[in-house]
């Protein structure tokens, strides 16, 4: 509708309107209203579309605001400025992305189109001289210096010795040196701080700090790492001793163990030897004092005589006694732990597993004990075992 009444306060009529009726007032326009003319002028109109505008409402209405910003925007306009400025920028990237390398032109003037090609290898050559002078330029060359106070440089860096600038000398003859006199003659004398530190290692000078100063002096970065790498060697010295001693005890130990390896892998075979070798002593024994199963007057009890014999023995030598007694003290419990140790212990026989017949033979009979309990109860029977329990209650009673 508002396109429609621009049109129409233009003065601009739609042709499908027109009727017969008015046809005779085409003829008295004038010539402006040609077609040209018109077309300009409806394409005036529909630039300024309102549809493409947008309009943001103020929320609250400033005094001091003459011209508010922001109020209308356009957004076709900026997003074909957007548009345009991608092509421009993001566009030779993305056709690039699967290059592996680029080549930046980064000569003087070369992205300048306005200077000639003499200017620009001209500008070159004035870069190319300063970037060598500055690079060979140095603040201790006198002759830099001299040639830049002519050209009226700054001259206020300068080096001097004894108060007199070194620009200006040819030689240092006039000068005096440690050691030597303002005539030029040399003492021979050395100073009192060389000597100080060849002499007496410095010490002196550190003792006259300490009185100077009357505090102790913060060591430094130095003094403090020597003093780490110090202690940390120290530490490993005492660790090491430690080491070695368990070292020294553990072959101590080794060098003993020969004395019980008998003990710890003795075989059964020897015990059994040992057994049968006192069997034969026994042996030997009884036949020796007499056969106890003879009848007769001359027939000994077995360890008769032979009690009677020791009993002898000890009322005549009281050492000999002794020294049996001790034969026939029992082994050493030590060694018998160590021989258990080292056999494994018999293992003793278990009841076995009975069957599901003896199983079954075992549950029917203890089926029929209680069947039989039962009815002598019914009876009022009593069994030996209940008039003896009986008894004992009444007792207890």
């Amino acid at each position: 509708s508002q396109l429609k009444a621009r049109i129409k306060s233009e003065g601009i009529s739609d042709r499908r309107q027109q009727t017969k009726k008015k046809s005779h007032h085409n003829k008295n326009k004038s010539k402006d209203e040609s077609s040209a003319a018109r077309a300009s002028r409806i394409a005036a109109i529909l630039g300024e579309n309102p549809f493409e505008s947008k309009v943001t409402k103020q929320k609250h209405d400033v005094v001091s605001l003459k011209k508010p910003h922001g109020l209308k925007a356009n957004p076709g306009a900026a997003k074909q400025t957007a548009i345009s400025l991608r092509h421009a920028q993001l566009l030779p990237e993305y056709q690039a992305r699967a290059k592996a390398g680029s080549f930046v032109d980064r000569r003087f003037g070369e992205a300048d189109p306005t200077l000639t090609p003499e200017e620009r290898m001209l500008e070159r050559f004035t870069k190319e001289k300063q970037r060598r002078s500055a690079r060979n330029t140095s603040a201790f060359n006198l002759n830099d210096a001299d040639d830049s106070a002519a050209a009226g440089g700054d001259d206020s860096f300068q080096l001097t010795h004894y108060n007199q600038s070194l620009s200006g000398l040819d030689d240092l003859d006039d000068i005096p040196l440690d050691g030597e006199d303002l005539d030029g003659e040399t003492s021979g004398n050395i100073d009192q701080r060389t000597t100080s530190r060849s002499h007496f290692g410095g010490f002196q000078e550190k003792d006259q700090e300490e009185e100077e100063g009357g505090e102790e002096r913060k060591k430094s970065k130095a003094e403090v790492m020597a003093e780490i790498i110090a202690k940390s060697k120290l530490g490993k010295h005492e660790r090491r001793l430690v080491k070695d001693r368990d070292e020294d005890m553990r072959h101590e130990l080794d060098a003993e163990l020969g004395d019980i390896r008998s003990l710890l892998f003795s075989m059964p075979g020897q015990d059994k030897e040992d057994e049968e070798e006192e069997a034969r002593k026994r042996e030997e024994k009884r036949l020796r004092l007499g056969d106890p199963n003879k009848s007769g007057s001359n027939a000994v009890p077995l360890g008769g005589g032979a009690k009677e014999k020791t009993k002898e023995k000890e009322e005549a030598d009281p050492s000999t006694s002794a020294t049996v007694i001790t034969a026939k003290t029992p082994t050493d419990s030590y060694d018998a732990f160590v021989r258990e140790l080292a056999f494994d212990r018999r293992a003793k026989p278990t009841d076995r597993l009975k069957t599901e017949a003896e199983l079954a033979a075992e549950q029917a009979e203890l089926l029929q004990k209680q069947e039989r309990a039962r009815l002598k109860r019914m009876r009022g029977e009593r069994d030996g075992s209940d008039d003896e329990e009986g008894g004992s209650s009444k007792k207890r009673g």
